[in-house]
């Protein structure tokens, strides 16, 4: 059973379709979900700001990612930036996928190793497990679990700046289910990984990292706040980049 605001919405469903009684009430309500799905998809991408290919740079798309993720939304914000920022990585490569998998999804269900899945020629390459929220070490020992089933040796683990391990430490958490599971548990500062990352991608743009957030965004299913949390701090980019560069400086 999924957790938070998913398992909420899954009850809803569940007391909606129970008063449905007729083949017409059905039909209805089917015809009244697409056509708030459509205006829903509109709207998403109404709020998504359309960047020519020369605007900005790396030390822009870093200074978005250091403004984006102090929120965590259900981890969402750090799931899609991580997934990215790893695109425009692998983008550099033949033969790769990022695929970033909507977050609190069960896996039981699904054929997903982590939260973000990276394939080679269609086949899992590496994988990330990104935590925005309190974890312990059941939590990546389930992971390492999972990532023992497909054959990998190591799992990433991705900390937002709300991410915090209880119980125990990383360094005996990466101890102990390396035991337990022959996995080598690899623990990364989400803002300084996405720093190291961005510093590999030579040819990038701000216009490539946004077309990229919001197309994870869409793919991975997130919560409308999280469109709104984009615009709010692409707008309030804007206003600071409007901004002379010395206070004492007037504005014409």
């Amino acid at each position: 059973m999924r957790a938070g605001r998913d398992r909420e919405l899954l009850l809803i469903l569940h007391k909606v379709l129970s008063e449905v009684e007729t083949s017409t009430q059905a039909f209805n309500g089917l015809c009244a979900a697409v056509r708030y799905a459509i205006k829903r998809q509109i709207a998403r991408s109404g709020v998504i700001p359309q960047l020519s290919e020369s605007a900005g740079s790396h030390l822009k798309a870093i200074e978005f990612i250091d403004a984006f993720v102090i929120r965590s939304i259900e981890g969402q914000v750090a799931a899609i930036v991580a997934g990215a920022v790893l695109s425009m990585y692998f983008d550099q490569f033949e033969g790769f996928e990022v695929i970033v998998h909507p977050v609190n999804q069960s896996g039981a269900s699904s054929n997903e190793v982590a939260d973000i899945d990276i394939k080679k020629n269609g086949k899992i390459f590496v994988v990330f497990e990104v935590k925005d929220k309190q974890f312990n070490e059941q939590d990546v020992d389930h992971a390492a679990f999972k990532a023992s089933q497909y054959g990998l040796n190591s799992i990433t683990f991705v900390i937002g700046v709300n991410g915090i391990c209880i119980g125990s430490s990383l360094e005996q958490v990466a101890k102990t289910v390396l035991l337990a599971r022959s996995v080598n548990v690899i623990f990364v500062d989400l803002v300084s990984f996405m720093r190291s990352v961005i510093a590999l991608c030579p040819e990038l743009s701000f216009a490539t990292f946004f077309a990229k957030l919001r197309y994870y965004a869409i793919g991975a299913r997130v919560r409308d706040e999280v469109f709104e949390h984009i615009e709010y701090v692409s707008q309030f980019m804007q206003v600071l980049s409007n901004l002379p560069s010395n206070p004492l400086e007037k504005t014409e």
